[in-house]
């Protein structure tokens, strides 16, 4: 590991952070700008674990900004990226745009969702379901909103699942930028 990813692992863990980091049933890890830091696990509702002081922020903030050779300044207080332990999501902002530091960790996807799993879950009908195979199968466009933090991506994957593999499928996560599709593929018989 070099030098650059030690230091950012180190900021995590003085911060009491790495474990959340280093879980794999945590989807996000969320420090608001009144230093209360939240976790949310698959299937469930964000949870209120701690304090993070502004301090230990800043220096997360920074350790990650350098890595990425990017400057994080009043005048350009967010930093988005990949955070280079694990690949997830990283966003991050500073004073003035917000009191005191905060960020957004949306990690990747350990299980990908299908239509069957949400239909057990009771989040789809299987009515729903069926229609969502067709539109497949019509070659059809398929929009998946929802207010932030609302799952989109994992939502969609069981689209991306259920396209032949020679379809063009696109998942666009903000209306900034366009990410590819990683799910495996699976014909739609």
């Amino acid at each position: 590991m070099n030098r650059a990813l030690q230091g950012i692992r180190h900021h995590f863990l003085q911060a009491g952070l790495l474990d959340y980091l280093e879980d794999p049933n945590l989807t996000e890890i969320m420090l608001n700008p009144d230093g209360k830091l939240w976790i949310e696990r698959q299937g469930e509702a964000m949870t209120h674990v701690g304090e993070v002081t502004p301090e230990d922020a800043t220096r997360i903030l920074n350790a990650v900004s350098d890595y990425h050779r990017q400057t994080v300044t009043a005048t350009q207080p967010i930093l988005e990226c990949e955070l280079p332990l694990d690949g997830s999501r990283f966003e991050g902002l500073i004073p003035p745009l917000v009191e005191n530091p905060s960020f957004v960790i949306r990690k990747k996807a350990t299980r990908v969702f299908t239509f069957d799993d949400y239909i057990k879950a009771g989040t789809l009908s299987r009515e729903a379901a069926n229609v969502l195979r067709q539109l497949i199968v019509d070659k059809r466009n398929i929009l998946v909103a929802g207010a932030l933090a609302q799952e989109k991506p994992p939502s969609a994957m069981p689209c991306c699942i259920k396209s032949p593999w020679w379809h063009r499928t696109s998942v666009w996560s903000s209306l900034k930028t366009p990410t590819s599709c990683n799910a495996a593929r699976k014909s739609c018989d």
